[in-house]
């Protein structure tokens, strides 16, 4: 099997400002930053790895890639906001739960 380790960009809503905003260099820059804090885990996968950057809604975009991709699970991280914040901010694990066609696994952040 592959391990297909996919990043979701979301263009951020900003408000009207006159100096344009580059979502492309944005976008690679934190395309660039997520890559780099990942890259020694998948170093050291067990069975290949391989990366996708898409653009979106991250969990709708999520869970459709899993879809087409004939996933057998989905893992997604908890930034651990507590429930008000989650509820308020919405929630990318609690709706590919909801939304995926297969088992998803959520996993809690590390606190070392």
């Amino acid at each position: 099997g592959v391990l297909l380790v996919v990043h979701v960009f979301h263009p951020p809503v900003l408000p009207y400002r006159r100096a344009p905003i580059d979502m492309a260099a944005l976008a690679t820059a934190q395309r660039q930053a997520v890559w780099e804090r990942v890259e020694p885990h998948l170093a050291r996968a067990a069975v290949p790895v391989e990366r996708v950057d898409l653009e979106g809604y991250p969990p709708d975009t999520l869970v459709d890639y899993a879809h087409n991709a004939n996933a057998d699970l989905v893992i997604v991280g908890s930034r651990g906001r507590g429930e008000f914040a989650a509820l308020i901010l919405g929630s990318t694990s609690h709706r590919a739960i909801h939304l995926a066609h297969c088992d998803v696994l959520v996993v809690k952040p590390s606190h070392a």
